[in-house]
């Protein structure tokens, strides 16, 4: 497991750019890393790549995976292994939509954090989001269950009105990782028939529906 972490500024680390602007951070006493293993025809193991991400802000985390992808230096399996924990304490940030559907793609289906079978039939998933923000509906996180539609359609709530839930069926091939602890798909909705499944203020927290049963609202 990764441990993420904003570096000390007493380390001597320094501040470069990678080669399309993406400022990261490193330990100027290392004697690898993302460029150096490319220009060395090196493979980076998943432990080397932990080393460098704990040194990494999250926000940068994705730019230096999404880079050491495209170089072809990672060893075979060290993709798969990092991109759930990547997700979880990176997205938005790092690449564009399409650059976090090619590192999940390169790393294949994973489920809980190893490589997985996908799915043999389709699966319905949901997710809470207003449709104003970026992705709103065709957002990248999706959860199969009751309970994780309610806990997501009760995060930013507005004027105590909970989020729209959206509903769609995803061919296997569409899906690119799974976590069963947290309830939650990583799945590419592009073009899918996105429909309402519930409208926005259909789901109570206990406190507002309380506060209804007495009329106090």
């Amino acid at each position: 497991m990764m441990k993420w972490r904003d570096p000390p500024r007493d380390i001597g680390g320094v501040t470069h750019r990678i080669p399309d602007g993406s400022p990261r951070r490193k330990r100027s006493d290392l004697d690898w890393d993302i460029e150096s293993a490319a220009r060395d025809g090196r493979m980076i193991s998943a432990a080397e790549l932990d080393e460098i991400l704990m040194l990494s802000r999250p926000q940068d985390a994705a730019w230096l995976v999404y880079h050491a992808m495209q170089d072809g230096t990672l060893a075979p399996g060290v993709l798969a292994g990092a991109m759930w924990d990547l997700w979880q304490f990176s997205y938005p940030d790092g690449p564009d939509r399409d650059g976090w559907i090619e590192m999940f793609r390169a790393a294949g289906y994973t489920s809980n954090g190893k490589p997985a079978a996908l799915p043999e039939a389709p699966v319905t998933l949901y997710r809470a989001a207003w449709d104003d923000v970026a992705d709103g509906r065709y957002g990248m996180s999706w959860t199969p269950g009751s309970a994780g539609i309610r806990y997501y359609a009760l995060i930013d709530v507005r004027d105590g009105i909970s989020r729209p839930v959206w509903e769609a069926e995803f061919p296997p091939e569409r899906l690119l990782c799974s976590n069963t602890v947290y309830g939650e798909y990583v799945a590419d909705a592009t073009g899918l028939d996105v429909r309402e499944a519930a409208p926005a203020g259909a789901i109570d927290s206990p406190v507002t529906a309380a506060f209804r049963a007495l009329g106090l609202s």
